[in-house]
């Protein structure tokens, strides 16, 4: 058995075991994604009879608040995605043999941090026990759109518009969490997954179409989000089905539920809790 760091070599076993794992993945948004990330990013590997077994990539970013009044401070940290193992060789703890060597690897690289988001609840119990918590929440939800003829009118923009508006957002939390390459990845992937934006009243919103479904990536502004605004965009679309998720308070009527959509492992002592809004926009 050996574990380490994966080269260029080992990529199509990558995509072999990225297309197994995350069923429903097209081989197009696959090639995307090692395309794009593998020379800036850590694909960490347990390789067993020439047979990839466990793998997973890590992101750099960071951990920031810019709001302290005196000075920036930042933490960083990684990002841990595509946490992978084929069914084939489940059960066998090859996964928490390759957590403790990324783990390792992290402090050598003198990371305060590691993050993540859990893709089942069975999976966020394997992760408490391996040491990680509770880092942020958001709101999911689902609704169905009904006739609107308020005021509000939505206005296309840019994701270049869009990530304008959300950097002013997050600037405005207590903490945030971003990666370091200064979204160039994410707003690659974003404009890749062919999704839209919208400028509503003071809403900024973030979709994909799938299958006569509105999917809402994300949600940022100023103001409460209400019923009023999925009202808008779903006639404004022509889209009655609406699932989305956000951090603010929805209304009650709405059924909605907080879930663990991020959890963390501090890898130095002098990190404490906190506050932090950390949608990342990967995980759907």
């Amino acid at each position: 058995m050996k574990i380490g760091i994966a080269t260029e070599n080992h990529i199509p076993k990558l995509k072999k075991v990225f297309m197994e794992c995350f069923e429903g993945t097209e081989i197009e948004y696959t090639d995307f994604f090692y395309d794009e990330t593998f020379n800036n990013c850590k694909n960490f590997i347990i390789e067993k009879n020439d047979e990839v077994t466990s793998m997973m990539t890590v992101f750099n970013v960071k951990l920031s608040n810019l709001n302290n009044g005196s000075h920036e401070e930042n933490l960083n940290g990684g990002y841990v995605y595509a946490v992978s193992t084929p069914k084939a060789h489940r059960k066998n703890g090859y996964m928490k043999q390759l957590f403790k060597y990324v783990e390792n690897w992290a402090e050598n690289e003198n990371l305060d941090f590691l993050c993540l988001v859990p893709a089942s609840d069975s999976l966020k119990e394997m992760y408490a026990s391996i040491g990680y918590k509770k880092f942020s929440g958001l709101t999911y939800g689902e609704y169905t759109a009904l006739e609107y003829n308020g005021d509000l009118e939505p206005k296309e923009i840019s994701v270049s518009e869009y990530f304008e508006s959300r950097n002013v957002f997050l600037k405005q939390q207590e903490w945030f969490i971003d990666f370091s390459d200064n979204n160039k990845y994410l707003q690659s992937e974003i404009s890749f997954s062919e999704c839209k934006c919208l400028l509503i009243g003071d809403w900024n919103v973030l979709y994909y179409e799938d299958e006569n479904t509105l999917n809402i990536r994300e949600i940022i502004g100023t103001k409460t989000v209400t019923t009023e605004l999925f009202d808008c965009i779903g006639n404004f679309l022509n889209i009655k089905n609406i699932k989305y998720k956000c951090i603010s308070e929805l209304l009650p009527e709405n059924k909605h539920n907080e879930k663990i959509y991020s959890m963390v492992k501090y890898l130095k002592t002098n990190c404490s809790e906190k506050n932090v809004y950390a949608n990342l926009l990967l995980d759907e």
